[in-house]
């Protein structure tokens, strides 16, 4: 009795043997797949002895399932077709004795990272095993507009805070540098980090700040953000004494060089005889332009106007004036204001520059 019972128990512990063999298995490791942005990755899934059982592909983080066995399973809305090319494709390839569940996953993007798994569903039993592989996406650094400084503008003396957020994958670390090759005031010639802070501001500081978003995956990013510092207009002539002979058909350039900010306003007068003013606009003896850029000449905040007065007459001499006017109201308004019109204007800082043009002492030899 004892001798069949053990042989019952081999026959029984045979049969669960073979039985076990002939489970269906996984029998590699799922590699991980690191591809850029874009490009198209593989997966794959290889299984023996698969019988009956299905094999499942899903993204685990998503939660979304989708491929059955040779078959794409997951909605349209997940499986868009591009150029005749689905999101997702499907191929059952012969591997030995079992086969290669090739998941193949089109148009890379940010969503697609993440952990992938491959099941079998054991016909009969409801027991599942399952293989995970990796799928890395190499994003390359992107600025986000809405979240980073365009421009800035604080009074002098004030506090300035400059953001850069970008995005990518792996994430982008960010560096900060003037593009004029000055240094960042109190952080040396680079900074590294998204916000850079900027203490008691001076005119030096004012300008162009540029980051670079990097994470080694070309090309990196770049954007440039720039800082106005207000602060009261100020007035310099390019030079003051022109000469020209008079009455000849020819036109005299006087120049003057404003700076302030918010951007001031600017004003011709010419000076009349008792110390009066006579505004100058453009017609048919005056012309006023301005230049925004002279060579490397002009910083930020300056501008560089001229006065053509045409066909130069004998009352055209005697001194001009150019002045700029800044509407500056509130708190940050600069300290040294003067008042000039006080009826008409909350506050107005004033810059006068006086030229002199002299006319009468230039002879011509004909």
């Amino acid at each position: 009795m004892d001798c069949r019972l053990f042989l019952l128990a081999v026959f029984v512990i045979s049969l669960a043997y073979v039985a076990a063999q002939e489970q269906p298995e996984i029998t590699k490791a799922i590699l991980p797949e690191i591809k850029r942005k874009g490009l198209t990755a593989y997966l794959n899934c290889t299984v023996t002895r698969q019988g009956t059982s299905k094999v499942f592909w899903s993204h685990k983080q998503r939660r979304l399932e989708i491929t059955q066995d040779d078959q794409v399973t997951v909605g349209e809305r997940f499986n868009q077709v591009v150029n005749g090319l689905p999101k997702y494709e499907i191929f059952r390839l012969p591997d030995g004795d079992g086969w290669t569940y090739q998941l193949v996953v089109h148009r890379l993007s940010q969503i697609d990272i993440g952990t992938y798994i491959c099941k079998i569903q054991v016909t009969g039993t409801g027991e599942t095993k399952e293989k995970f592989g990796k799928l890395l996406v190499l994003v390359p650094p992107d600025i986000q507009n809405g979240k980073t400084t365009h421009t800035l503008s604080v009074p002098k003396g004030g506090s300035a805070k400059l953001t850069c957020a970008a995005e990518g994958y792996p994430m982008p670390n960010i560096t900060w540098f003037r593009p004029n090759g000055k240094a960042i005031p109190g952080r040396g010639y680079s900074y590294n980090g998204e916000t850079l802070y900027l203490e008691d501001v001076t005119l030096d500081n004012r300008g162009m700040y540029r980051c670079v978003a990097n994470n080694n995956v070309r090309p990196p990013a770049t954007f440039d953000a720039t800082l106005f510092i207000e602060f009261a207009p100020e007035a310099t002539p390019v030079q003051s004494t022109y000469g020209q002979a008079t009455n000849r058909q020819f036109d005299l350039t006087i120049e003057c060089i404003i700076s302030g900010y918010p951007p001031p306003t600017l004003h011709w007068y010419k000076i009349t005889e008792g110390g009066g003013r006579k505004a100058i606009t453009d017609d048919d003896w005056h012309s006023i332009n301005t230049l925004l850029s002279h060579g490397n000449f002009l910083s930020i905040s300056e501008r560089w106007y001229q006065l053509t007065i045409r066909n130069v007459r004998a009352r055209d001499l005697g001194d001009y004036v150019c002045e700029e006017t800044d509407l500056c109201q509130g708190a940050n308004c600069p300290k040294n204001v003067n008042d000039i019109n006080s009826a008409k204007r909350n506050v107005i800082a004033t810059s006068i520059v006086f030229i002199s043009v002299t006319l009468s002492c230039l002879l011509y030899q004909w």
